[in-house]
């Protein structure tokens, strides 16, 4: 018998840019993994938002089915491309489209669960006792499981974290996850108790549209170098003072047309086309296909490039 009602709320991180952020005592360090959020309890896989992922993932649910059926695990659903070395988030999103290539999928690209939380044992709420507490007890239960589940790994090593943030986005990580020993799991959705750092890279891209005011842009539409016509992606925001210093620089050719306001995002908002200009922009390290899944920031306009100029995109 679980002591809560499944799906839980999941503990959730705000950004930070530096290592280690202020104000968080007894900092512990772990990777941050490019996959799906999930919680195992109940004999389901839930999604961070509460959806049942469970049937998406039958590679995985006999191991986590030979765990003890009272533990509540928090962890992220990952893959990874035997080719390149690199995390595949594709492969997760596929999964969720397959109908009967699901199989092969699976087999393709088999899935593991890092769990780096745990939130319920033998019939107790750990979520009010300490992160301390909880990983020693997190590691005991984990303690010879199949493969399939990892556990997550967790430091209080300032340079094992710095190395993180430098060296795993090479294979597809997003950067580094930091929690506060001390720290207690909350019970509350929305509550973000813990702060994420992403690595993040400065490229030349090409904006291609506007969307707001033309006289102060609310974003920019972004190209890929060498083909405008191959979107990869929009920035967030821009204040007030770069919007205005940029849109003498812009030149609108008339047309406009509907598109997703975001990665993965339904929304659909009207984008005004510019001519091609360089822009430069700093982004985190997630690209799926090319694409980035998160907003980028505005740097800066580069007019005094061409737009053969721009650097490539990589993923």
């Amino acid at each position: 018998m679980l002591p809560f009602a499944m799906p839980p709320p999941v503990a959730l991180a705000r950004t930070a840019t530096a290592l280690p952020p202020r104000g968080v005592p007894m900092a512990r360090f772990e990777p941050k993994f490019d996959g799906f959020r999930a919680v195992w309890g109940a004999g389901r896989l839930w999604s961070r938002r509460g959806t049942d992922l469970s049937i998406y993932f039958p590679d995985l649910l006999p191991a986590l089915r030979h765990l003890p059926e009272d533990l509540v695990l928090d962890g992220e659903l990952i893959a990874w491309n035997t080719e390149t070395g690199r995390l595949d988030f594709t492969s997760l999103q596929q999964r969720l489209r397959a109908g009967r290539r699901l199989c092969d999928i699976a087999a393709a690209r088999p899935v593991q669960m890092v769990c780096f939380d745990l939130l319920a044992c033998a019939g107790s709420d750990l979520r009010g006792r300490e992160l301390a507490a909880r990983r020693v007890a997190l590691e005991y239960v984990l303690a010879g499981a199949p493969a399939p589940v990892v556990l997550c790994e967790h430091t209080d090593r300032l340079a094992a974290a710095q190395a993180w943030l430098r060296d795993w986005p090479l294979a597809g990580g997003e950067g580094v996850v930091v929690k506060s020993a001390a720290g207690l799991y909350p019970i509350r959705p929305g509550q973000r108790v813990w702060h994420k750092v992403k690595a993040r890279k400065t490229r030349d891209l090409v904006a291609v549209g506007i969307v707001g005011d033309p006289a102060a842009p609310n974003s920019l539409l972004l190209a890929a170098p060498g083909d405008p016509e191959r979107v990869v992606g929009a920035t967030t925001r821009l204040d007030r003072a770069a919007a205005r210093a940029l849109a003498p620089l812009l030149t609108f050719i008339g047309t406009s047309s509907q598109r997703r306001a975001a990665w993965a995002s339904r929304e659909l908002v009207e984008v005004l086309h510019i001519a091609p200009l360089v822009v430069e922009i700093n982004a985190d390290v997630a690209v799926d296909q090319g694409v980035l899944r998160h907003g980028a920031r505005f740097v800066r306009a580069r007019p005094d490039l061409d737009v053969s100029d721009s650097s490539a995109l990589e993923d």
